[in-house]
């Protein structure tokens, strides 16, 4: 056995290597000192070949979903003025949160589970753990804001409430608690750092009173409180449905299996919202939880903080198809736009009679394709 393995298995190395990985730190291996060994070697790897790769091709697919996805909607709300409305202006925001996430911190994530450790220095890991924190509290935030803004707008169609600037406050709100909670963790209540077996850095495992502050602050206002604003909206707009269409059936010639489809169409994106929030972050509180309340942090195992946070991450993906794809406009809207790209790029483009002529192409089929899909809304039964 060689000494630097020697020392590294030396009784007194051990246990402060247990010390320090408890603590966390992005350089905890190289402080294991006995005798005149100062650094381990060889990096410690956490994931076998087949949960590596796994891994990896899951977050790349994350990555390409979630750019993707949020870039259609913001282009479509971007080129379409009759889709900048106040609703649109949320989702709009949930777009631009999801998008950093994919764009800032999803790669990082992705090199280090290919690299088995962080090798971006620890300035980047501050940095890392911040907007980890920022961008997911934003996003998170935001489909609460969501909730409400549709609870205030279905229960009470008639109400003033929502001004213009009301709405701005509310979009901004998540910015602004993103930003506090990201600061608290990384100046004042705790540490961004990098634990042994984790796929980003993040705040230390609480140890002392302000750590366990801190994660209290983050499960409570990022879980329970989103969670619970979701669900109590989401039920009370439920019911002001189902009271809306019994009048219906009572008060209308429409057909009866329209207003049923109209009913389960509602009843599913309901229950899709709540079910996908719960399925991506309960796991991350579950791991935030344990984490507080565990005394020895060594016995934290490394595939419930991997399977805490891609799950969130997985959440950026979701959100563009069910707050976008679910709604006909942002149907409509794709198809007009894949249209005009698949017509820009068939039309001969030689010369300036044939760009003249294309463009003149472009915008028939333009109102063309408007028509076709006007036609099919008033064909079809949207909720």
């Amino acid at each position: 056995m060689s000494a630097s393995a020697q020392a590294f298995n030396s009784p007194d190395c051990q246990q402060r290597e247990h010390n320090m990985s408890a603590l966390s730190g992005v350089q905890w291996r190289n402080k294991c000192l006995d005798g005149e060994v100062g650094l381990i070697p060889d990096v410690i790897s956490y994931w076998d070949t087949p949960s590596k790769v796994i891994l990896c091709i899951s977050m790349a697919i994350f990555i390409a979903l979630t750019i993707t996805g949020n870039i259609l909607v913001l282009t479509v709300i971007i080129k379409n003025k009759h889709m900048q409305t106040k609703t649109n202006a949320f989702i709009a925001n949930l777009a631009v949160a999801d998008l950093l996430v994919a764009i800032v911190d999803m790669p990082m994530a992705l090199i280090t589970v290919i690299e088995g450790d962080w090798v971006f220095g620890d300035t980047l890991c501050v940095l890392n753990g911040f907007t980890v924190v920022f961008f997911l509290t934003v996003s998170v935030h935001t489909l609460m804001y969501i909730a409400v803004f549709k609870y205030i707008t279905i229960t009470h169609p008639m109400s003033k409430v929502l001004t213009k600037t009301r709405v701005g406050y509310m979009i901004a709100a998540p910015w602004i608690w993103g930003l506090i909670a990201s600061s608290m963790g990384a100046f004042w209540l705790s540490d961004f750092t990098f634990k042994p077996g984790a796929t980003q850095c993040g705040p230390n495992y609480p140890t002392e009173a302000p750590e366990h502050a801190y994660a209290f602050i983050i499960i409570f206002s990022c879980y329970f409180v989103p969670i619970i604003v979701m669900v109590g909206s989401y039920i009370s707009i439920f019911i002001q449905i189902r009271a809306h269409l019994s009048r219906m059936k009572a008060n209308t010639t429409q057909d009866h299996d329209v207003i049923v489809s109209q009913e389960k169409q509602m009843t599913v994106t309901l229950l899709i919202m709540i079910i996908v929030f719960f399925v991506c972050w309960t796991p991350f509180m579950v791991y935030c939880i344990f984490a507080s309340a565990v005394e020895d942090k060594t016995t934290i195992p490394h595939e419930l903080h991997a399977l805490g946070y891609w799950l969130g991450y997985m959440n950026s993906v979701c959100n563009p198809i069910i707050y976008a794809l679910r709604v006909p406009k942002f149907q409509d809207g794709y198809q007009k736009l894949f249209y005009i790209c698949k017509v820009q790029k068939n039309l001969p483009i030689n010369n300036e009679k044939s760009r003249s002529h294309s463009g003149s192409e472009i915008h028939m089929l333009q109102a063309i394709s408007t028509t076709e899909l006007n036609l099919k809304k008033s064909k079809s039964v949207f909720v």
